[in-house]
Protein backbone atom coordinates (compact mmCIF):
# COMPACT_ATOMS: atom_id res chain seq x y z
CA UNK A 1 0.00 0.00 0.00
CA UNK A 2 1.20 3.63 -1.16
CA UNK A 3 1.33 6.43 1.68
CA UNK A 4 1.07 9.85 0.64
CA UNK A 5 3.59 12.37 2.58
CA UNK A 6 1.16 14.36 4.32
CA UNK A 7 0.94 17.81 3.33
CA UNK A 8 2.13 19.52 6.56
CA UNK A 9 5.21 18.51 5.95
CA UNK A 10 5.13 19.34 2.28
CA UNK A 11 4.24 22.90 3.41
CA UNK A 12 6.81 22.91 6.50
CA UNK A 13 9.99 23.24 4.28
CA UNK A 14 12.31 23.68 7.72
CA UNK A 15 13.03 21.48 10.23
CA UNK A 16 15.58 21.08 13.08
CA UNK A 17 16.83 18.49 14.83
CA UNK A 18 18.75 17.60 17.45
CA UNK A 19 21.89 15.68 18.76
CA UNK A 20 21.96 15.71 22.46
CA UNK A 21 23.60 12.54 24.75
CA UNK A 22 27.01 11.53 26.75
CA UNK A 23 28.91 12.88 23.80
CA UNK A 24 28.36 16.65 24.71
CA UNK A 25 30.25 16.37 27.97
CA UNK A 26 34.00 15.77 26.30
CA UNK A 27 32.68 17.24 23.44
CA UNK A 28 35.54 16.57 21.17
CA UNK A 29 36.35 15.57 17.76
CA UNK A 30 38.98 16.67 15.72
CA UNK A 31 38.35 19.44 13.56
CA UNK A 32 41.59 20.01 11.44
CA UNK A 33 41.10 17.93 8.70
CA UNK A 34 37.25 19.79 7.99
CA UNK A 35 33.89 18.07 6.95
CA UNK A 36 33.02 14.57 6.21
CA UNK A 37 33.42 15.20 2.02
CA UNK A 38 37.10 17.23 2.88
CA UNK A 39 38.32 14.23 4.50
CA UNK A 40 37.24 11.97 2.03
CA UNK A 41 38.33 13.95 -0.69
CA UNK A 42 42.02 13.55 0.18
CA UNK A 43 41.76 9.99 2.12
CA UNK A 44 40.50 6.75 2.43
CA UNK A 45 37.75 5.50 4.90
CA UNK A 46 39.82 4.23 7.30
CA UNK A 47 41.76 7.79 7.79
CA UNK A 48 38.26 8.86 7.95
CA UNK A 49 37.13 6.83 10.61
CA UNK A 50 40.70 7.49 12.74
CA UNK A 51 40.03 11.56 12.28
CA UNK A 52 35.61 11.73 12.43
CA UNK A 53 34.45 15.02 13.28
CA UNK A 54 31.39 14.52 14.58
CA UNK A 55 31.38 14.29 18.18
CA UNK A 56 28.97 11.69 18.26
CA UNK A 57 30.76 9.27 17.41
CA UNK A 58 33.07 9.79 20.27
CA UNK A 59 32.73 6.33 21.16
CA UNK A 60 33.85 4.39 18.37
CA UNK A 61 36.41 7.20 17.71
CA UNK A 62 37.43 5.76 21.75
CA UNK A 63 37.71 2.28 20.44
CA UNK A 64 39.97 2.50 17.40
CA UNK A 65 43.94 2.78 18.21
CA UNK A 66 46.05 5.74 18.17
CA UNK A 67 43.25 8.22 17.90
CA UNK A 68 42.74 12.11 18.84
CA UNK A 69 39.84 11.34 20.66
CA UNK A 70 41.62 8.13 22.34
CA UNK A 71 44.50 10.84 23.41
CA UNK A 72 41.97 13.05 24.63
CA UNK A 73 40.04 11.03 26.06
CA UNK A 74 42.94 9.64 28.15
CA UNK A 75 44.01 13.36 29.10
CA UNK A 76 40.80 14.14 30.15
CA UNK A 77 39.24 11.60 32.07
CA UNK A 78 42.62 8.85 32.26
CA UNK A 79 42.75 5.76 30.12
CA UNK A 80 40.51 3.52 32.33
CA UNK A 81 37.58 5.97 32.46
CA UNK A 82 34.82 3.92 31.00
CA UNK A 83 32.61 5.90 28.49
CA UNK A 84 29.26 4.69 30.14
CA UNK A 85 30.43 6.96 33.47
CA UNK A 86 29.52 9.80 31.23
CA UNK A 87 26.33 9.28 32.51
CA UNK A 88 26.57 10.93 35.96
CA UNK A 89 27.90 13.85 34.74
CA UNK A 90 25.67 14.29 31.99
CA UNK A 91 22.48 13.46 34.12
CA UNK A 92 24.09 16.79 36.39
CA UNK A 93 24.64 18.78 33.82
CA UNK A 94 20.51 17.94 32.87
CA UNK A 95 19.15 19.17 35.99
CA UNK A 96 19.75 23.43 34.33
CA UNK A 97 18.15 22.11 31.17
CA UNK A 98 14.58 24.49 30.37
CA UNK A 99 13.15 22.62 27.05
CA UNK A 100 10.64 25.74 26.68
CA UNK A 101 14.14 27.69 25.94
CA UNK A 102 14.44 25.52 22.93
CA UNK A 103 10.93 25.05 22.01
CA UNK A 104 10.99 28.84 22.11
CA UNK A 105 14.50 29.47 19.68
CA UNK A 106 13.11 26.82 17.46
CA UNK A 107 9.94 28.51 16.82
CA UNK A 108 11.44 32.18 16.74
CA UNK A 109 14.18 30.52 14.21
CA UNK A 110 10.81 29.52 11.87
CA UNK A 111 10.94 25.81 12.13
CA UNK A 112 7.89 24.02 11.66
CA UNK A 113 9.14 20.61 12.68
CA UNK A 114 11.45 19.73 15.68
CA UNK A 115 13.13 15.90 15.62
CA UNK A 116 14.98 14.49 18.56
CA UNK A 117 17.73 11.83 18.63
CA UNK A 118 16.34 9.49 21.31
CA UNK A 119 19.34 7.13 21.31
CA UNK A 120 22.06 7.33 18.74
CA UNK A 121 24.24 5.28 18.28
CA UNK A 122 26.12 4.50 21.05
CA UNK A 123 23.03 3.09 23.09
CA UNK A 124 22.24 5.86 25.62
CA UNK A 125 18.47 6.71 26.03
CA UNK A 126 16.84 9.69 26.28
CA UNK A 127 13.42 8.70 28.27
CA UNK A 128 12.61 6.13 30.86
CA UNK A 129 12.18 3.24 28.81
CA UNK A 130 10.48 0.35 30.62
CA UNK A 131 13.08 -2.01 28.10
CA UNK A 132 16.46 -0.78 30.07
CA UNK A 133 20.13 -0.90 27.94
CA UNK A 134 22.78 -3.21 28.91
CA UNK A 135 25.37 -0.76 31.13
CA UNK A 136 22.91 -0.62 34.37
CA UNK A 137 21.31 3.05 34.70
CA UNK A 138 22.65 3.90 31.31
CA UNK A 139 19.71 6.22 30.46
CA UNK A 140 18.87 10.54 31.12
CA UNK A 141 17.81 11.57 34.40
CA UNK A 142 15.06 13.11 33.12
CA UNK A 143 12.25 12.63 30.30
CA UNK A 144 13.86 14.47 27.69
CA UNK A 145 12.18 13.16 25.35
CA UNK A 146 8.81 13.48 26.78
CA UNK A 147 9.18 16.84 28.08
CA UNK A 148 10.32 18.58 24.89
CA UNK A 149 7.58 16.88 23.04
CA UNK A 150 5.32 18.99 25.48
CA UNK A 151 7.33 22.29 24.72
CA UNK A 152 7.66 21.97 21.19
CA UNK A 153 4.10 20.85 20.67
CA UNK A 154 3.08 24.22 22.73
CA UNK A 155 4.56 26.51 20.35
CA UNK A 156 2.34 24.50 17.71
CA UNK A 157 5.25 22.82 16.03
CA UNK A 158 5.36 19.22 15.01
CA UNK A 159 7.22 16.76 17.05
CA UNK A 160 9.53 13.70 15.71
CA UNK A 161 11.88 11.19 17.01
CA UNK A 162 15.20 9.66 15.81
CA UNK A 163 16.15 5.77 16.93
CA UNK A 164 19.10 4.30 15.93
CA UNK A 165 17.84 1.39 14.99
CA UNK A 166 20.77 -0.78 13.34
CA UNK A 167 24.10 0.44 15.38
CA UNK A 168 23.84 0.12 19.14
CA UNK A 169 27.57 0.23 20.66
CA UNK A 170 26.19 -1.50 24.29
CA UNK A 171 25.78 -4.60 21.75
CA UNK A 172 28.21 -4.00 18.69
CA UNK A 173 31.42 -3.93 20.95
CA UNK A 174 34.12 -4.13 17.77
CA UNK A 175 34.74 -0.41 16.44
CA UNK A 176 33.58 0.36 12.66
CA UNK A 177 37.10 1.54 11.39
CA UNK A 178 36.39 0.99 7.62
CA UNK A 179 33.40 1.37 5.55
CA UNK A 180 33.20 -2.35 5.07
CA UNK A 181 32.75 -2.54 8.81
CA UNK A 182 29.74 -0.38 8.83
CA UNK A 183 28.05 -2.72 5.99
CA UNK A 184 29.07 -5.81 7.81
CA UNK A 185 27.62 -4.99 10.67
CA UNK A 186 24.90 -7.96 12.33
CA UNK A 187 22.27 -7.82 14.95
CA UNK A 188 20.81 -10.88 16.71
CA UNK A 189 16.86 -12.05 17.56
CA UNK A 190 16.97 -10.51 20.98
CA UNK A 191 18.72 -7.17 19.71
CA UNK A 192 15.41 -6.84 16.98
CA UNK A 193 13.08 -7.31 19.89
CA UNK A 194 14.62 -4.70 22.05
CA UNK A 195 14.76 -2.17 19.15
CA UNK A 196 10.97 -3.70 18.38
CA UNK A 197 10.48 -2.34 22.05
CA UNK A 198 11.65 0.62 22.07
CA UNK A 199 10.02 1.85 18.91
CA UNK A 200 6.73 0.56 19.66
CA UNK A 201 7.29 2.44 23.13
CA UNK A 202 7.87 5.72 21.74
CA UNK A 203 5.22 5.86 18.95
CA UNK A 204 2.66 4.80 21.94
CA UNK A 205 3.88 7.30 24.74
CA UNK A 206 4.68 10.12 21.92
CA UNK A 207 3.10 9.49 19.23
CA UNK A 208 6.00 11.04 16.87
CA UNK A 209 4.89 13.07 13.79
CA UNK A 210 8.43 11.70 11.58
CA UNK A 211 9.76 8.21 13.05
CA UNK A 212 13.11 8.73 11.66
CA UNK A 213 15.18 5.65 11.71
CA UNK A 214 19.02 5.57 11.07
CA UNK A 215 21.66 3.94 8.84
CA UNK A 216 19.50 0.66 8.74
CA UNK A 217 17.00 -1.35 10.58
CA UNK A 218 17.80 -4.63 12.68
CA UNK A 219 17.19 -8.24 10.44
CA UNK A 220 14.37 -10.16 12.56
CA UNK A 221 12.38 -6.73 12.34
CA UNK A 222 8.95 -7.09 10.60
CA UNK A 223 9.14 -3.71 9.05
CA UNK A 224 5.70 -3.90 7.32
CA UNK A 225 4.45 -4.57 11.21
CA UNK A 226 5.99 -2.09 12.41
CA UNK A 227 5.13 0.70 9.88
CA UNK A 228 1.22 -0.41 10.05
CA UNK A 229 1.09 -0.12 13.29
CA UNK A 230 2.79 3.40 13.10
CA UNK A 231 0.38 4.55 10.21
CA UNK A 232 -2.72 3.02 12.72
CA UNK A 233 -1.62 4.92 15.77
CA UNK A 234 -0.33 8.36 14.25
CA UNK A 235 -3.07 9.28 11.11
CA UNK A 236 -0.83 11.79 9.07
CA UNK A 237 2.86 10.56 10.57
CA UNK A 238 6.10 9.94 8.50
CA UNK A 239 8.34 7.85 8.12
CA UNK A 240 11.96 8.77 6.47
CA UNK A 241 13.70 5.86 4.02
CA UNK A 242 16.62 4.81 6.65
CA UNK A 243 14.88 1.48 7.53
CA UNK A 244 17.35 -0.43 4.92
CA UNK A 245 18.21 -4.02 5.44
CA UNK A 246 20.83 -6.10 4.08
CA UNK A 247 19.12 -9.44 2.27
CA UNK A 248 20.79 -12.87 2.52
CA UNK A 249 21.93 -12.12 -1.46
CA UNK A 250 23.60 -9.28 -1.04
CA UNK A 251 24.86 -10.00 2.55
CA UNK A 252 26.80 -12.87 0.34
CA UNK A 253 28.07 -10.14 -2.34
CA UNK A 254 29.34 -8.34 0.82
CA UNK A 255 31.64 -10.85 1.68
CA UNK A 256 33.22 -10.36 -1.54
CA UNK A 257 36.33 -7.79 -0.53
CA UNK A 258 36.42 -6.56 -3.88
CA UNK A 259 32.50 -6.12 -3.91
CA UNK A 260 33.06 -4.50 -0.47
CA UNK A 261 35.58 -2.04 -2.08
CA UNK A 262 33.71 -1.05 -5.19
CA UNK A 263 30.46 0.18 -2.93
CA UNK A 264 32.89 1.98 -0.67
CA UNK A 265 35.02 3.63 -3.27
CA UNK A 266 31.19 4.53 -4.95
CA UNK A 267 30.19 5.81 -1.43
CA UNK A 268 33.19 7.91 -1.06
CA UNK A 269 32.85 9.58 -4.55
CA UNK A 270 29.26 10.37 -3.90
CA UNK A 271 30.10 12.45 -0.25
CA UNK A 272 33.02 14.29 -2.25
CA UNK A 273 30.90 15.03 -5.55
CA UNK A 274 28.21 16.71 -3.78
CA UNK A 275 27.81 16.52 0.28
CA UNK A 276 24.34 17.31 0.01
CA UNK A 277 23.62 14.94 -3.50
CA UNK A 278 19.87 14.81 -3.75
CA UNK A 279 19.57 18.47 -3.51
CA UNK A 280 21.57 18.18 -7.16
CA UNK A 281 17.71 18.55 -9.11
CA UNK A 282 14.61 19.05 -9.11
CA UNK A 283 12.88 15.01 -7.32
CA UNK A 284 9.33 14.51 -8.27
CA UNK A 285 8.58 13.92 -4.70
CA UNK A 286 9.67 15.10 -1.43
CA UNK A 287 13.30 14.36 0.20
CA UNK A 288 14.66 15.94 2.65
CA UNK A 289 18.84 17.39 3.30
CA UNK A 290 19.98 16.93 7.13
CA UNK A 291 22.93 19.24 7.46
CA UNK A 292 24.61 20.24 10.37
CA UNK A 293 25.55 24.47 11.31
CA UNK A 294 28.93 22.78 12.17
CA UNK A 295 30.69 19.51 10.63
CA UNK A 296 29.80 17.89 14.00
CA UNK A 297 26.06 16.84 14.74
CA UNK A 298 26.94 16.59 18.56
CA UNK A 299 28.56 19.57 20.24
CA UNK A 300 32.25 19.96 19.60
CA UNK A 301 34.38 22.28 21.35
CA UNK A 302 37.01 22.01 18.71
CA UNK A 303 35.12 23.86 16.12
CA UNK A 304 35.80 27.09 15.08
CA UNK A 305 33.36 30.07 14.27
CA UNK A 306 34.79 29.30 10.52
CA UNK A 307 33.84 25.79 10.31
CA UNK A 308 30.09 26.52 10.62
CA UNK A 309 27.39 28.31 8.31
CA UNK A 310 26.32 31.46 8.46
CA UNK A 311 22.52 32.74 8.33
CA UNK A 312 23.09 34.04 4.55
CA UNK A 313 24.34 30.66 4.08
CA UNK A 314 21.76 28.98 5.66
CA UNK A 315 19.18 31.08 3.71
CA UNK A 316 20.55 30.16 0.48
CA UNK A 317 20.53 26.39 1.08
CA UNK A 318 16.79 26.48 2.09
CA UNK A 319 16.20 28.29 -1.26
CA UNK A 320 18.10 25.82 -3.24
CA UNK A 321 16.29 22.74 -1.51
CA UNK A 322 13.27 24.29 -1.41
CA UNK A 323 13.17 24.63 -5.17
CA UNK A 324 14.05 21.31 -5.45
CA UNK A 325 10.85 19.85 -3.93
CA UNK A 326 13.14 19.34 -0.57
CA UNK A 327 12.84 20.30 3.49
CA UNK A 328 15.74 21.15 5.31
CA UNK A 329 16.82 19.50 8.09
CA UNK A 330 19.41 21.44 10.26
CA UNK A 331 21.30 20.41 13.31
CA UNK A 332 21.67 21.58 16.35
CA UNK A 333 24.03 20.01 19.03
CA UNK A 334 23.74 21.62 22.18
CA UNK A 335 26.26 22.06 25.44
CA UNK A 336 26.01 19.08 28.24
CA UNK A 337 23.81 21.77 29.70
CA UNK A 338 21.21 22.17 27.34
CA UNK A 339 23.36 25.65 26.35
CA UNK A 340 22.59 26.75 22.43
CA UNK A 341 26.09 27.69 21.30
CA UNK A 342 26.65 31.33 20.37
CA UNK A 343 28.67 30.26 17.27
CA UNK A 344 24.94 27.56 16.33
CA UNK A 345 21.97 30.10 17.91
CA UNK A 346 23.66 33.50 15.47
CA UNK A 347 23.13 31.67 12.49
CA UNK A 348 19.97 30.75 13.37
CA UNK A 349 18.58 33.95 14.12
CA UNK A 350 19.85 35.28 10.89
CA UNK A 351 18.09 32.87 9.24
CA UNK A 352 14.74 34.06 10.91
CA UNK A 353 15.50 37.33 10.45
CA UNK A 354 15.50 35.98 6.48
CA UNK A 355 12.10 34.19 6.83
CA UNK A 356 10.28 36.61 8.30
CA UNK A 357 10.98 39.18 5.47
CA UNK A 358 10.88 36.28 3.07
CA UNK A 359 9.53 33.33 4.40
CA UNK A 360 6.25 33.26 1.98
CA UNK A 361 8.48 32.34 -0.66
CA UNK A 362 9.42 29.18 1.16
CA UNK A 363 6.10 27.76 3.72
CA UNK A 364 4.10 26.01 1.93
CA UNK A 365 5.07 26.26 -1.84
CA UNK A 366 5.76 23.96 -4.65
CA UNK A 367 8.56 23.59 -7.29
CA UNK A 368 8.20 25.46 -10.18
CA UNK A 369 8.70 23.64 -13.39
CA UNK A 370 12.42 24.20 -13.03
CA UNK A 371 14.34 24.82 -9.79
CA UNK A 372 17.61 26.98 -11.35
CA UNK A 373 18.11 29.85 -13.41
CA UNK A 374 20.31 32.76 -13.60
CA UNK A 375 20.82 36.51 -13.72
CA UNK A 376 21.78 38.14 -17.32
CA UNK A 377 25.00 38.38 -15.72
CA UNK A 378 25.02 34.92 -14.45
CA UNK A 379 23.87 34.59 -10.82
CA UNK A 380 22.38 31.94 -9.60
CA UNK A 381 18.48 31.84 -9.18
CA UNK A 382 15.89 29.44 -7.59
CA UNK A 383 12.52 29.27 -7.98
CA UNK A 384 9.20 28.52 -5.43
CA UNK A 385 5.69 28.84 -6.55
CA UNK A 386 2.15 29.29 -5.37
CA UNK A 387 -1.25 29.80 -7.07
CA UNK A 388 -0.91 33.39 -8.81
CA UNK A 389 2.73 33.41 -7.22
CA UNK A 390 6.75 33.08 -8.82
CA UNK A 391 9.05 33.72 -6.90
CA UNK A 392 12.40 34.56 -8.31
CA UNK A 393 15.16 33.83 -5.22
CA UNK A 394 18.81 35.39 -5.85
CA UNK A 395 21.29 33.38 -4.23
CA UNK A 396 23.83 36.51 -4.47
CA UNK A 397 23.53 39.60 -3.85
CA UNK A 398 22.70 41.70 -6.77
CA UNK A 399 25.87 43.62 -8.18
CA UNK A 400 24.04 46.40 -9.97
CA UNK A 401 21.00 48.30 -9.33
CA UNK A 402 19.37 46.66 -12.53
CA UNK A 403 18.52 42.92 -12.82
CA UNK A 404 17.61 40.80 -15.30
CA UNK A 405 16.10 37.19 -15.11
CA UNK A 406 16.65 36.39 -19.14
CA UNK A 407 14.48 33.23 -20.78
CA UNK A 408 11.84 33.25 -17.96
CA UNK A 409 8.90 32.13 -19.34
CA UNK A 410 6.12 34.45 -18.08
CA UNK A 411 3.57 32.13 -19.73
CA UNK A 412 4.43 29.41 -16.97
CA UNK A 413 4.24 31.44 -14.19
CA UNK A 414 1.13 29.97 -11.80
CA UNK A 415 -2.66 31.87 -12.94
CA UNK A 416 -5.46 30.86 -11.35
CA UNK A 417 -8.42 30.76 -13.85
CA UNK A 418 -10.00 34.06 -13.62
CA UNK A 419 -13.87 34.18 -12.91
CA UNK A 420 -16.09 34.78 -15.66
CA UNK A 421 -16.28 38.70 -17.17
CA UNK A 422 -12.78 39.47 -14.72
CA UNK A 423 -8.98 40.89 -15.96
CA UNK A 424 -6.20 40.11 -14.29
CA UNK A 425 -2.64 41.47 -14.91
CA UNK A 426 1.25 40.88 -13.93
CA UNK A 427 2.86 42.78 -11.39
CA UNK A 428 6.69 42.53 -9.88
CA UNK A 429 7.75 43.01 -6.23
CA UNK A 430 10.38 43.00 -4.26
CA UNK A 431 9.57 40.97 -0.57
CA UNK A 432 11.07 43.48 1.96
CA UNK A 433 10.19 46.69 0.02
CA UNK A 434 6.61 48.25 0.31
CA UNK A 435 7.24 50.43 -2.83
CA UNK A 436 6.44 49.69 -6.41
CA UNK A 437 9.42 48.76 -8.89
CA UNK A 438 10.11 49.61 -12.32
CA UNK A 439 9.96 46.55 -14.20
CA UNK A 440 9.67 45.73 -18.27
CA UNK A 441 9.61 43.43 -20.76
CA UNK A 442 12.59 42.48 -23.29
CA UNK A 443 13.46 40.08 -25.75
CA UNK A 444 11.80 37.52 -23.48
CA UNK A 445 14.06 38.84 -20.56
CA UNK A 446 11.91 40.22 -17.45
CA UNK A 447 14.23 43.65 -16.63
CA UNK A 448 13.91 44.91 -12.68
CA UNK A 449 15.09 48.23 -11.35
CA UNK A 450 16.73 47.91 -7.95
CA UNK A 451 15.75 50.61 -6.20
CA UNK A 452 18.09 52.37 -4.19
CA UNK A 453 16.64 52.74 -0.60
CA UNK A 454 16.26 48.50 -0.94
CA UNK A 455 18.40 47.12 1.89
CA UNK A 456 17.92 43.06 1.45
CA UNK A 457 18.47 41.19 4.12
CA UNK A 458 20.29 37.98 2.54
CA UNK A 459 19.02 36.39 -1.00
CA UNK A 460 16.43 39.16 -2.58
CA UNK A 461 13.25 37.77 -3.47
CA UNK A 462 11.46 38.72 -6.17
CA UNK A 463 8.01 37.86 -6.53
CA UNK A 464 5.94 37.63 -9.37
CA UNK A 465 1.89 37.76 -8.90
CA UNK A 466 -1.53 37.51 -11.00
CA UNK A 467 -3.96 40.17 -9.73
CA UNK A 468 -7.33 40.78 -10.23
CA UNK A 469 -8.13 44.19 -11.84
CA UNK A 470 -10.71 46.22 -13.50
CA UNK A 471 -9.60 46.82 -16.73
CA UNK A 472 -11.52 47.06 -20.61
CA UNK A 473 -9.48 44.43 -21.68
CA UNK A 474 -6.81 41.30 -20.56
CA UNK A 475 -3.18 43.41 -20.94
CA UNK A 476 -1.02 40.53 -22.02
CA UNK A 477 -2.23 37.02 -23.15
CA UNK A 478 -0.20 34.93 -21.25
CA UNK A 479 -2.22 32.23 -19.85
CA UNK A 480 -0.55 28.82 -18.16
CA UNK A 481 -2.12 26.02 -16.18
CA UNK A 482 -4.64 26.37 -13.65
CA UNK A 483 -3.33 25.44 -10.26
CA UNK A 484 -5.81 23.52 -8.37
Amino acid sequence: MSHRVPDWYRNAKFGIIVHWGLPSVPAFAPSECGSMANILANHDWPFYFRNNPCSQWYLNSLRLKETATRAFHNRKFKPAYAYERLTDRFNDDIKKWKPSDWAELFAEAGARYVVLVAKHHDGFLLWPSDHKPKPEGYIAGRDIVGELGEAVRAKNLRYGLYYSGLLDWTVQTEPIADFGDLLNVRTDSVYAGYVRQHITELITRHRPDILWNDIGSSAGISRRRLFQFYRETVNDGLLNDRWMQISPLMRSMLARSGFRRNIAEAARRAIVADEDAKSSRLQSEPWEVVRSIGNSFGYNKEESPGDCLTGDELARMLADVVSKNGNLLLNIGPKSDGTIPHEQRTPLLDLAAWLRVNGEAIYDTRPWHRAEGETGDGQPVRFTTRPGTLYAILLERPRRLSLELPNLELKRIPRPKPAPGAEDELTVSLLGYEQPVQWRLSDGSVEIRLPGAFVPVGPVVVAFRWRAVNLQSRPIEMYTDVIG
